[in-house]
């Protein structure tokens, strides 16, 4: 399937993923510039029992026409196409660079960033819902976390289920369909194959679970009365946040919260919201932000005041609309202080200058000639311009061979201790990044490292570029050696060799590894 081209235009790099009705293709699009990635489902169910194909078939349909209405969120995968091929259908998906929220799920979290991350979710999930759908596989694996803007994008609608067509029996109890989903985020109602909104809610309160306490869904104990999952005693820190994970989780959907937007009410119910024109979330705003007329309304009055007459000794209550006049008085007069406090400021600065302008002997030349350093203090500093740059010259293939191999000498370090992140970075972008710093914080946390002999980086071809991308096909031969606790994992050394399809990209005017593919 490496290097196929299906529909004329979409070449497949390599394999993401695989399930039971579908593998998952990193592709790129041949027939637009810079043959930006994508993502390639491709339906291939393990069976071939004819009802588990319908089903398959099904399920991959209802993908397709949920994420057509879904994708105009821009937290969730944009549908590029869909189409069937030799007998079997694929599905093309905007490709979302950057982690997994499971990469952040390796620590516990502070109440506060829990909120955050349910409140984003909750948006998310409100959005489809009210377009009529269900999720059905919401875990840390399907929110990814992108490298633009750092917002959690819900991703795999393979699981999706359109509410309209939930079959209704003539005792007007949902039926059956198809149970989809992943043990410990699963809401029981949706392994018996009857999901609901709030079946989406109860994996949300799971994630929340796993962020608060640092353990799997799966490892919670159950209390065997109530079917309810325990785990309040392993958090450490109070908050009414746990009131309201709680009610996200209980057993039966019921005595659950009924929508994504009543938990979003429960967890701001006295904040006021804003909408972030950067983030296009729901910021609550901290109660010491008010504008100036609460301020104003919120300053001590009196009560009461002496009145001006000497035969009425009695205070007398100050009517709101003298009140507003003592409010007003009062800022007049702050107002009036500022003003002759400049005024008195300015005129002792006019006189302090005439002292030193008239016993002061000036130089020759001080106002004919003025050095630069004075004209640059007294004369507006004109707009920068940035003068025209030529343009970078192409890079060539014998310099996009140095750029991988460049990379491939710095696994030394980066592999191995030091562990620079550094240089990886500086070497690498996009998904290869994310890709590699993954393996490089799991050696580096695990007592691991390799140990490379000589490697070579040869025979180039396919080589093109196209302004800030290009790609080259490369054999690459290595010798690593992986180390665990001191002792060879003889399955992952030895010599290897191979072809591999690499994506360059130029970054500030440096050319880096977005992509390194092996091909055979």
């Amino acid at each position: 399937m490496i290097g196929k081209v299906l529909d004329g235009r979409y070449r497949i790099v390599r394999q993401l993923g695989a399930g039971g009705f579908a593998k998952t293709y990193l592709a790129q699009d041949t027939r637009i510039p810079y043959e930006p990635l994508c993502v390639v489902k491709h339906l291939h169910p393990q069976t071939s029992d004819s009802e588990q194909l319908k089903i398959a078939t099904r399920l991959f349909n209802s993908e397709a026409e949920s994420l057509a209405k879904l994708g105009t969120h821009p937290q969730i995968p944009q549908l590029l196409a869909y189409f069937c091929q030799e007998g079997e259908f694929y599905l093309v998906e905007e490709f979302v660079e950057g982690q997994p929220l499971t990469a952040e799920m390796n620590r516990i979290w502070r109440a506060e960033a829990v909120r955050g991350l349910l409140i984003e979710v909750l948006e998310i999930l409100d959005f489809i819902h009210k377009n009529g759908v269900i999720h059905r596989d919401v875990k840390p694996d399907n929110l990814i976390r992108r490298r633009s803007d750092g917002k959690l994008v819900l991703i795999d609608f393979g699981a999706i289920k359109a509410i309209s067509q939930t079959v209704i029996t003539t005792s007007g109890s949902a039926s059956a369909t198809v149970a989809v989903g992943t043990i410990g985020y699963m809401a029981p109602e949706q392994a018996q194959g009857k999901p609901r909104p709030s079946s989406d809610i109860y994996s949300l309160g799971m994630i929340a679970i796993q962020a608060l306490t640092g353990r799997l869904p799966r490892d919670l104990q159950e209390d065997v009365k109530t079917g309810e999952v325990a785990w309040q005693h392993l958090v450490e820190e109070d908050t009414p946040l746990l009131a309201v994970v709680h009610k996200m989780t209980r057993y039966l959907f019921r005595d659950r919260f009924d929508s994504a937007l009543s938990v979003l009410s429960a967890l701001q119910p006295t904040l006021p919201t804003l909408i972030s024109p950067q983030t296009n979330s729901l910021e609550a705003t901290p109660a010491t932000e008010v504008i100036a007329p609460v301020l104003l309304q919120a300053m001590p009055s009196p009560v009461g005041y002496q009145t001006s007459d000497p035969t009425k000794s009695q205070t007398e209550t100050v009517t709101p609309h003298r009140k507003s006049r003592v409010n007003w008085m009062l800022w007049l007069n702050v107002v009036l202080s500022g003003v002759l406090l400049g005024l008195a400021g300015y005129l002792f600065w006019q006189k302090q200058r005439s002292s030193l302008s008239s016993t002061a002997t000036p130089e020759p030349n001080m106002v004919n000639t003025p050095s630069p350093s004075v004209a640059a203090t007294v004369t507006p500093t004109p707009t920068p311009t940035v003068a025209p740059q030529p343009p970078d010259s192409p890079l060539t293939q014998a310099e996009a061979v140095e750029v991988v191999r460049q990379l491939i000498s710095a696994k030394a370090v980066i592999f191995a201790p030091p562990y620079d992140e550094t240089v990886l970075r500086n070497l690498t972008t996009g998904e290869e990044l994310v890709r590699r710093n993954g393996s490089r914080t799991w050696l580096a946390n695990n007592n691991a490292y390799y140990s490379y002999g000589a490697f070579e980086v040869r025979s180039p071809s396919r080589f093109s570029v196209r302004d800030n991308q290009a790609a080259i096909e490369i054999e690459i031969v290595e010798e690593p050696t992986l180390f665990i606790n001191g002792v060879v994992d003889a399955s992952q050394s030895g010599r290897t060799s191979g072809r591999y399809y690499a994506i360059l990209r130029r970054e500030n005017g440096v050319w880096k590894v977005a992509n390194l593919s092996k091909v055979n």
